[in-house]
């Protein structure tokens, strides 16, 4: 640091301390103040240090991602107090400090990733067991495939109904569970029993407002219209519902014929 100086050579003093030369100025330097700013900083800095360290541990410690993203918010917030420190001039920047928390951050954007994948392959695990444990019950149920001599129970085919209500079940510890519109009841019998996949099927639909124009029994066109076949037959009115649930082939017949003036949405 230069010194202001007399004519003399002499350091220049004004109220007893000496004058620098700070830029283009002079500046008593007030050596008690100097240093005890000094003793501040230092001690701050023995202190970011320590929470560094103790960040650090926590970080090491973690046993969850949620565990890691709070360690290295700590890290982040000590990273900006010495930051702002340095650019107010009341401290240094600390390289090291600002080198570690960037290998903290890139492993935790690592841990995350690693996150993400396992969540994708739950999820995908999860959605191969609804198939085999839900799907297959529309496939195999008499609401919607022929039992015997008898036919189905409703208009709807397997797949038409697993689209409409498959949401309405859940795989929970190896069990398939039924639960009503608001996705919170569970489906019962009269006597208080789970409802078995049929009875929770048979509730189902009667709660749809669509649900009597799918069923067979109930003398209404439905999705192929009263009296005929599954795969065949010429309603003349169907609901929008209904239709939706049709197969593909069935649903661009209906549409051919409402076009034609031989059949109207109900």
């Amino acid at each position: 640091m230069p010194w202001a100086t007399e004519e003399d050579g002499s350091i220049k003093v004004v109220d007893g301390a000496p004058v620098a030369i700070i830029g283009d100025k002079e500046t008593p330097f007030q050596i008690d103040k100097y240093l005890d700013t000094s003793k501040a900083l230092r001690t701050e800095a023995a202190q970011n240090r320590e929470a560094l360290e103790a960040a650090e541990a926590k970080l090491e410690g973690a046993v969850s991602l949620e565990d890691h993203k709070k360690a290295v918010a700590d890290l982040e917030k000590l990273q900006k107090k010495v930051k702002a420190a340095a650019k107010n001039g009341d401290a240094q920047p600390d390289p090291e400090m600002a080198e570690r928390l960037e290998e903290l951050t890139a492993k935790l954007g690592t841990l995350e990733q690693a996150a993400a994948d396992g969540q994708a392959e739950i999820a995908r695990r999860d959605g191969e067991i609804f198939e085999l444990r839900v799907k297959s019950r529309f496939q195999a149920d008499p609401h919607f495939v022929a039992a015997g001599a008898e036919q189905p129970l409703s208009w709807l085919t397997p797949n038409a109904a697993f689209n409409n209500y498959g949401q309405h079940f859940k795989v929970e510890d190896g069990a398939v569970v039924a639960y009503a519109a608001d996705g919170k009841t569970v489906l019962r019998t009269p006597e208080g029993a789970r409802a078995n996949f049929t009875e929770a099927i048979a509730q189902i639909i009667a709660a749809d407002p669509e649900g009597k124009t799918l069923m067979r029994s109930s003398g209404a066109d439905g999705g192929n219209g009263g009296g005929s076949d599954r795969n065949g037959g010429n309603p003349t009115t169907m609901t929008r519902q209904s239709f939706d649930a049709l197969p593909s082939n069935q649903r661009a017949e209906f549409a051919k014929r409402v076009g034609e003036g031989k059949a109207k949405f109900a």
